[in-house]
């Protein structure tokens, strides 16, 4: 008999669960990134637990835990980040009871929006489940490009600074202006207001995301004012990821994205990375700039949102 709980510790049996996400993360970045989670993982996972933001729940049957659901709360929004079910449970409707209960359990809390989008390292059943509860389904990919070869691999760090501090709040109105249209905006909690654009500067620039150093987050100036900022981050070792880039309106068009794209594609390769990644929307025009730079699709990611 499987019940669903609240967790804010490891299950007794997550060495489980650390295998097949390894596997998992091997299979998407290689096996350096599936030695680190190995290694680093549970310890990980226990402190997201143990925060007051994270909330975690458990399909529990009688062999242990045989599924798990993380999601964080921020500025008013749940963002179900991971989920996954062990092999041996595959089947058994795990991923879709641990959802809609996790789903109502954060629109009993009275939350503005719920954005789903979980990289998947197992087999996952989940379209009926959130087309049932009212969420919109969005496609969108993983791509990847070597920092070895094409236009990343050019050195040219002459146009874009490090993001200081004291220009945080400029930052995030470049990225509210940029997203006001924009149709990836109910995937990004960030753009909403300028709350949440600080929020997740701070959270970017302190490694809430993935460890990362002042030469990974950049902005490019023009006539006195920010043109375009980028947050990137690690997403596995020798793998860097762009969080956001976003170019105010009145720049759009000028490269400048395309520029901060390549210089921290240095910072990445000088501090001994081999990869970048990204995540986009498949409909999203800024793809066709990140195929000429060499970015190839990678996994396709499906996402979900649903707004009150």
């Amino acid at each position: 008999m499987m019940r669903i709980e609240r967790i804010t510790d490891l299950p007794k049996n997550f060495d489980e669960f650390v295998v097949e996400i390894a596997g998992g993360l091997a299979g998407l970045y290689g096996p350096a990134a599936a030695e680190a989670y190995a290694e680093n993982g549970p310890a990980g996972v226990a402190a997201s637990l143990a925060h007051p933001q994270v909330t975690g729940y458990a399909a529990i049957g009688e062999e242990g835990a045989e599924a798990l659901l993380i999601g964080v709360i921020r500025n008013d929004l749940a963002h179900i980040s991971f989920i996954h079910v062990l092999s041996r449970c595959t089947g058994r409707g795990h991923e879709s009871q641990l959802t809609e209960w996790a789903v109502n359990r954060f629109r009993d809390a009275g939350l503005s929006g719920i954005v789903a989008e979980a990289v998947p390292l197992c087999s996952l059943t989940l379209d009926d489940t959130y087309a049932r509860l009212g969420f919109l389904r969005v496609d969108r990919m993983i791509m990847i490009a070597p920092l070895t070869a094409g236009a990343l691999a050019v050195d040219s760090l002459r146009t874009s600074h490090p993001l200081a501090e004291k220009d945080w709040e400029e930052a995030a109105g470049v990225v509210l202006d940029a997203y006001r249209d924009h149709p990836g905006q109910l995937l990004h909690s960030e753009v909403r207001n300028m709350e949440a654009a600080m929020a997740f500067i701070a959270s970017a620039t302190s490694g809430g995301f993935g460890r990362t150093r002042p030469g990974f987050i950049r902005c490019i100036r023009r006539g006195g004012r920010m043109a375009g900022v980028l947050f990137g981050c690690e997403a596995a070792p020798q793998v860097g990821f762009i969080l956001q880039v976003a170019v105010a309106p009145e720049f759009q068009g000028r490269g400048f994205g395309r520029t901060l794209l390549c210089e921290v594609a240095q910072c990445f390769r000088e501090a001994s990375y081999e990869r970048l990644a990204l995540g986009v929307t498949e409909d999203n025009p800024a793809r066709r700039l990140y195929e000429r730079l060499g970015f190839k699709k990678l996994r396709p990611v499906t996402a979900y949102a649903w707004w009150r």
